[in-house]
């Protein structure tokens, strides 16, 4: 229900042929902030029903694929909708989750056997991503996504959300869908024991949890508060557990790069002042790519 109301609204707000609004109608504002009070996150479409619940496989026996997917709720009957969301879906898809998870309890016990699989496997997993959002060129042109894709999952400029009680109805900046809103992210900086400056986008990064679901939350403070992996790699200061790690951390900065890349070309090339859907600035992505690769290992001699 959440997934279907967070369409509905955000298909009235960003309608081209209705002049600019900034109320929220009682009969779709209501049900969508009790939905998302009740679910525990913010009353707008969100990475989580817009992508990563909102596909399934076509034949159950086989996994996620960019052939072996449909999508459920979508805004357009467009070919560049269904599989900009389809490859976002095949990424989230993939096991890292589990891995990391295997990964944490073996820094954890020290194994280090365990962890080093576990780290070459997170690389081949992260490196297989990286080739997923590659091919989003392949049937998602950057013209028809700016233009017809990305606005109705834009962010909502100051809404009242009409009928809905004090405080919840007064003018707030709501961010739209984004990628900043996923489980995979977050997880693998904080397993990587990645820092990231204090800056507005680490701000921003975690404004971007108030939209994710409470689970995504427990998991993410689970890895943060027992994670140490990175600190296990440099006090063993053995060469295959170290490649093991920088492996893992050289693949996810090349899936951060590729990602910058894809947003100077889908949005900000069209718009330099321009912001992502969840209102990202192209400086901050580039920021993230140069503080993840700061973060591989120098070899013991």
């Amino acid at each position: 229900f959440l997934r279907d109301i967070g369409f509905i609204t955000s298909a009235y707000w960003w309608t081209p042929v209705l002049p600019p609004i900034n109320i929220i109608p009682r009969p779709m504002a209501l049900p969508l902030w009790r939905a998302s009070k009740k679910y525990g996150k913010k009353p707008i479409l969100s990475y989580n029903h817009y992508s990563s619940t909102n596909c399934e496989r076509i034949f159950l026996d086989q996994p996620a694929a960019l052939d072996n997917f449909r999508l459920i709720r979508k805004f357009t009957y467009l070919r560049d909708e269904e599989w900009f969301i389809g490859d976002h879906y095949v990424i989230d898809s993939l096991e890292d989750l589990f891995v990391v998870a295997d990964g944490l309890v073996a820094s954890l016990i020290e194994n280090e056997k365990i962890l080093e699989a576990r780290l070459w496997r997170l690389g081949d997993i992260t490196n297989a991503q990286y080739r997923a959002l590659y091919r989003i060129i392949e049937e998602c042109d950057p013209d028809i996504y700016f233009n017809r894709v990305r606005r109705p999952i834009m962010y909502f400029e100051n809404p009242i959300y009409e009928g809905v009680p004090e405080p919840d109805n007064r003018p707030t900046f709501m961010r739209g869908e984004t990628g900043a809103q996923s489980l995979g992210t977050p997880t693998r900086v904080a397993f990587l024991g990645i820092k990231h400056s204090q800056t507005g986008l680490t701000d921003h990064l975690t404004q971007m949890r108030d939209y994710m679901p409470p689970q995504y939350l427990d998991f993410i403070k689970e890895v943060e508060q027992n994670s140490v992996a990175r600190d296990f790699v440099l006090r063993r200061k053995k060469n295959s557990l170290t490649a093991a790690y920088n492996y893992a951390v050289t693949e996810f900065h090349r899936f951060r790069y590729q990602h910058l890349a894809w947003a100077k070309l889908f949005v900000f090339s069209k718009n330099p002042a321009g912001r992502g859907t969840g209102g990202t600035v192209e400086d901050w992505l580039a920021l993230l790519c140069d503080e993840t690769h700061q973060h591989l290992i120098p070899y013991a001699p």
